[in-house]
Order: structure tokens, then C-alpha cells, then sequence
């Protein structure tokens, strides 16, 4: 964990007062490959958490690593605080007591939140937040199990995400969960105006003298992706991640080339000794960005794309960034409503009947990506 969790250790002295058994936050790395999910960690079938068990928890999740930021909560390293429990109605009781103590800790009245739920005994525990009808299928394996609730703050600048709830059923029982995001917490409270102004990532506005405005950082979805790529390899490498045979370790290798390449296109090549980056990691990005800058350009194009991928390990990412053709472009807000949960806060303060419209337009739209896929 990172600096980031220093603000809220008030969720670690709630959840032992609440009973709960705290552990340790565990490595990202996980039997090799990256820790994508908290509930990675749980051997389902012989869950047995009556009285719920919490931590901090930092995942990697990279399944997005080539699509441009949509908005500025894109990121690779995630800190959460993850809870989870098998007791039915006594954990919905947990869960109001928890949005009890978001309140109070973060000076969000509970007013000011919405809760979309379909739960009726959430519903009716979360006394004072204003709840609307909605909520998202959870699914394990490919199996739908049961149902995200999601929590929003709501203030004069927008609608932010605060947490998400799942209930769903296993071998029998019934199994609740908290995500928690520390990121999307400290926007939500307004204690800083993007994720990236998080402790964990400052040194990187410091190290490529960025602003730390919203409308400035959406001139370049590179530029953001360089700060999480910054971010995700540092906290890898502080796990014991390195470039290994393993799937984390290839993992960790495409994470620096993608920023060799994002800091060849924003003309930032000459910062990246003042990254902090660790001396492996370093190396690797140094010379990956004089591969990339020194590659034949028309003769790679020339080549048999698979070929020149297999054999010679050139991507088309990287020619695209040798050749010049690679784009940066700035984040839009959305054009024809949300499209995900963390596009909501740049539509402003909408009132229930607009924001049930929006949550209603992106659930439609994740449905229609799971019947794809």
C-alpha cells in the first residue's frame, strides 16, 4: 500500500470495532499472475465470514490498458478497502453502520448520497440516503450469482462514485461484499479534484511539471496514462514483481513499454530519469525507448505483420510510435450521456430523474457488452 491509505485508516478502527477480522494487505502478485479482483483472495466454496472479514487490498487490473482514457478515473493500480461477509441481514446492518462512518469521517452528509439498489433490506438499512431503483448483475465465471448496489455522493460540481455493494449467492449462502476505492473516496469527499492528485502519484505531476486541473489534464489521454503506468509499475516493483517468465511479469514488461512509448509521443523522453522509477524498471523503459526511436521504420513496415510481431517482437503499438502515426487526443465529455459510472461526475449536479436516466443508459450499454462478449 501507498501513502494513499494514510487518510483512511479510520475504515480499518471501524471495521475492528465492528468486529470484523482485519488482514493484511496481501502482495498484488498472486500465484504469478496479478491480483485483477479482492475476491481473488477467498477460496469461495469454504467461505465461512459470519462476522466479516476487511483490509486494504491493492489490485492491478490491465484488461483496458490499450483503450484511451474515457475519463479521468482511468488507472491500472487500484487501492481499495475491501470488506466481506456470509450472514445475510447481519451484514446489511455492517453496511449501513460502514455508510454511517463514510458520513461522519469524509463530511458527506448522508442526504447528499444515493444509493441504487434493489435490495429492500439495504434499502431500508441505509436510513436517510436517498435511494433510486437500479442495480448491475454480478456474475462468477460467467454465471450470473447476484446484484451490484451502487453508493454516489452528490454535490454542487456532480455526481461521484463512493462505493459499491454486492449480494450474491454461493454453495448456499449468502455473500456480501464492499469495494471501496480510497481514489474515488477522496474525489468524492473533495479532498483532492482528480485521482491523480492522490500522494501516490504526485511525484509524477512534480516530475513532468503537470497541473493538477481537471480541464488541464483532459488535453492528453497519454499524459494520464503515463501517471497510472508511473504508479502501477512503482508499486509492482515494491510488491516483488519483476520482469519474469510469469504472467505478472509480462504483464510488468508491457506496463513500461506502453510508457516508453507514451513518453516519446508527449515529447517527455528527457524526464524519465526525474519518474523515480525503480533501476530495473528504468533500464528497461531506456531501452525500450531507443529501440523504438532507432527501429527502420519503412523496413518493418514491410515485413509480414506476424512476423515482424513473433519474431522480430516489434508491435504494432511500437511502429506506431516510431512511424509517428501514434495520436494523443484530449478526453470529451460524453456526448450522448454516460457511458460508465466514473463519466457521471462531468455531467454536473443531475437531480433523480436525469441521473436515473444515465444509470439506466449505462447498465443497457454494459448488458449489451456481455451479450457480445
Amino acid at each position: 500500500m501507498s501513502a494513499d491509505v494514510d487518510d483512511f485508516g479510520f475504515l480499518e478502527a471501524w471495521a475492528r470495532a465492528a468486529g470484523v477480522n482485519v488482514h493484511s494487505p496481501p502482495s498484488v502478485e498472486n500465484e504469478g499472475w496479478f491480483l485483477g479482483s479482492a475476491l481473488q483472495l477467498f477460496d469461495l466454496d469454504n467461505l465461512d465470514v459470519p462476522n466479516g472479514s476487511g483490509g486494504f487490498v491493492d489490485t492491478i487490473w490491465t484488461r483496458h490498458l490499450r483503450v484511451p482514457p474515457p475519463n479521468l478515473y482511468w488507472e491500472i493500480h487500484h487501492e481499495l478497502f475491501h470488506l466481506i461477509w456470509t450472514s445475510g441481514s447481519f451484514a446489511v446492518g455492517q453496511v449501513a453502520s460502514l455508510v454511517d462512518q463514510l458520513s461522519a469521517m469524509l463530511d458527506i452528509s448522508r442526504a447528499d448520497m444515493v444509493l441504487f439498489t434493489e435490495s429492500e433490506g439495504l434499502s431500508r438499512a441505509v436510513g436517510g440516503v436517498r435511494t433510486l431503483p437500479g442495480s448491475l448483475p454480478f456474475a462468477i465465471g460467467g454465471q450470473p450469482v447476484g446484484k451490484y448496489s451502487k453508493l454516489f455522493a452528490r454535490s454542487s460540481e456532480g455526481i461521484f462514485p463512493a462505493a459499491d455493494v454486492v449480494e450474491f449467492s454461493w454453495r448456499g449462502r449468502v455473500v456480501t461484499e464492499v469495494h471501496l476505492n480510497l481514489a474515488h473516496l477522496a474525489v468524492a469527499a473533495g479532498r483532492v479534484p482528480t485521482i491523480y492528485s492522490m500522494p501516490s502519484k504526485r511525484a509524477v505531476f512534480d516530475a513532468l511539471d503537470l497541473p493538477h486541473s481537471p480541464p488541464a489534464l483532459m488535453r492528453s489521454w497519454r499524459t494520464l496514462r503515463m501517471i497510472a503506468l508511473v504508479d502501477a509499475l512503482r508499486h509492482a516493483s515494491q510488491s516483488g514483481v519483476t520482469f519474469s517468465a510469469t504472467k505478472a511479469g509480462h504483464t510488468f514488461k508491457q506496463l513500461a513499454k506502453f510508457l516508453a512509448y507514451d513518453l516519446i509521443v508527449t515529447r517527455r523522453v528527457e524526464r524519465v530519469a526525474d519518474l523515480d522509477l525503480p533501476p530495473d524498471v528504468l533500464q528497461f523503459v531506456c531501452v525500450e525507448i531507443a529501440r523504438t526511436q532507432d527501429l527502420d521504420v519503412v523496413h518493418a513496415a514491410s515485413l509480414d505483420p506476424d512476423f515482424r510481431r513473433g519474431t522480430l517482437g516489434v508491435s504494432d503499438d511500437q511502429l506506431q510510435v516510431a512511424d509517428g502515426s501514434a495520436v494523443d487526443a484530449p478526453l470529451a465529455p460524453p456526448a450522448d450521456g454516460a457511458r460508465y459510472f466514473t463519466d457521471l461526475p462531468l455531467l454536473g449536479p443531475l437531480q433523480d430523474d436525469a441521473l436515473a436516466a444515465e444509470f439506466s443508459r449505462i447498465t443497457l450499454g454494459k448488458s449489451k457488452e456481455r451479450s457480445k462478449g
